[in-house]
């Protein structure tokens, strides 16, 4: 996954209006510190330092942490696993993941990592896309990259902890008292179906899939892709909402 592409492409469109909603779902983080876990080129650790007493991104992907430091040297920018956080115990007041949680190895691990650093009373608050029929846009290309032959299970990866139960389950086994859970419905625009295709193939897990297929299979892909999201296209272009889960957990105060 290209840092630039993504930070270009993405960002603007989902991970920028998603961590805002994700920080007033977290509740205040003047003079606390914050913990921003698979931060990628780190928006939500972006944003939350502009108030936040001191700030850290941590991710597994060098390049994105490197493309990272150069947008926001406030933050402290640390490469490392979710699953073994290289932090102390009690190290954070606030920690955040923004759709990271699904791609971990095992997330229950990662949940007990982000207890573990936590202070007592400390706060974490995931974002977890819903059910990829919640997002129209993102199942419209699922369907169509299976229907040529393309990873269409690797579009529904960022969608396989949409069960709300299953989390709540794995926050509790992991040591954190569940709080609350909310909806956030980002409004997804792109220019064009072509455009929407070629960002995702440029900036996501799908890109090297992708430059695999000839170009006469791609451009099948887009003009299907077209025909399912025709009802969403308007004079602007391609318009789709794009639903996830915020919730929020507490470690206990012992």
């Amino acid at each position: 996954m290209d840092p630039k592409a993504y930070e270009r492409y993405l960002v603007p469109v989902l991970f920028a209006p998603l961590a805002e909603a994700l920080l007033a779902a977290a509740g205040p983080v003047p003079g606390r510190r914050v913990l921003d876990v698979a931060c990628g080129t780190g928006i939500v650790a972006r944003s939350a330092a502009a108030t936040a007493a001191a700030t850290t991104g941590l991710d597994k992907n060098p390049a994105m942490l490197e493309l990272a430091a150069c947008l926001d040297s406030r933050v402290r920018w640390v490469p490392g696993d979710a699953a073994a956080l290289p932090f102390a115990d009690h190290s954070f007041d606030v920690a955040f993941c923004q759709q990271g949680l699904q791609f971990a190895t095992d997330p229950a691990a990662a949940l007990r990592e982000l207890c573990r650093v936590l202070a007592p009373g400390g706060r974490l608050t995931l974002a977890l896309w819903c059910d990829i029929s919640r997002s129209p846009g993102f199942a419209a290309l699922a369907t169509v990259l299976d229907r040529h032959g393309g990873p269409g299970d690797l579009m529904r990866a960022p969608f396989r902890l949409s069960d709300p139960r299953r989390v709540r389950a794995l926050l509790t086994a992991s040591g954190f008292a569940p709080g609350r859970r909310t909806t956030c419905v980002i409004s997804a625009r792109f220019p064009s179906v072509a455009e929407f295709f070629a960002q995702q193939a440029a900036a996501s897990p799908l890109a090297p899939a992708l430059r695999q297929l000839s170009l006469r299979t791609r451009q099948a892909m887009i003009g299907d892709l077209e025909e399912t999201l025709a009802d969403r296209l308007d004079d602007d272009g391609l318009l789709f909402p794009a639903e996830s889960h915020l919730v929020t957990a507490a470690r206990p105060v012992r």
